[in-house]
């Protein structure tokens, strides 16, 4: 028998067994007759909270970009130097992924790159806004002596994006037997000594 839940709790149920499906199969294996047998439920109902998949893959757009912009506000409430906000913010961001291996099955999706404008729009956004939050603790770094003035913020918030998704990949392929600690720890300090004035 299916618990009875109300309308928030079932949207949380439904979103964790969609990155779940992700997970497994990529988002071209999440269906909406697919999740509703995972849930035990009738498809009629998924409809209730998504209309179509669209939708469904939209909301899980928003729920991952949540999480990054927590880890992001979380890393600027605990620490005053840009440069250890970005470390922060990079080993937090790496153990979600960890957590979500939905996460790079999406933006990494033919689905995403040859699906819908709206959700390349989505997944464009997502990344742009991340960005954008990233460049703007980097000026504050620029400001502070920190970080090398003559670097484009932009530029350098694009490059240690880019830390994220190869690792991610690597971890998947090997079935999580790529050192992602190590890695990561590597690939900051090279990342930090290019962009450190110091």
């Amino acid at each position: 028998m299916t618990q009875r839940m109300d309308s928030k709790q079932r949207k949380e149920q439904l979103m964790h067994h969609s990155l779940e499906i992700i997970s497994r199969s990529g988002l071209r294996g999440l269906s909406m007759a697919g999740l509703a047998r995972l849930v035990g439920l009738v498809p009629s109902a998924i409809y209730r909270h998504y209309p179509n998949k669209q939708l469904l893959i939209l909301a899980i757009f928003e729920h991952l970009r949540e999480h990054v912009f927590a880890n992001i506000k979380e890393a600027c409430a605990s620490v005053q130097d840009p440069l250890e906000r970005l470390r922060i913010i990079l080993m937090q961001n790496i153990t979600l992924i960890r957590h979500f291996q939905a996460i790079p099955r999406i933006l990494l999706s033919d689905s995403v790159y040859s699906g819908s404008q709206e959700s390349r729009r989505m997944a464009y956004d997502m990344i742009r806004s991340v960005q954008a939050r990233i460049a703007k603790i980097i000026v504050e770094g620029q400001v502070h002596g920190q970080i090398r003035s003559e670097l484009n913020p932009h530029d350098v918030a694009v490059l240690f994006w880019g830390i994220m998704p190869p690792t991610a990949i690597l971890w998947i392929l090997s079935n999580e037997r790529f050192d992602v600690n190590r890695h990561v720890e590597q690939a900051w300090e090279l990342f930090r000594r290019a962009i450190a004035t110091r």
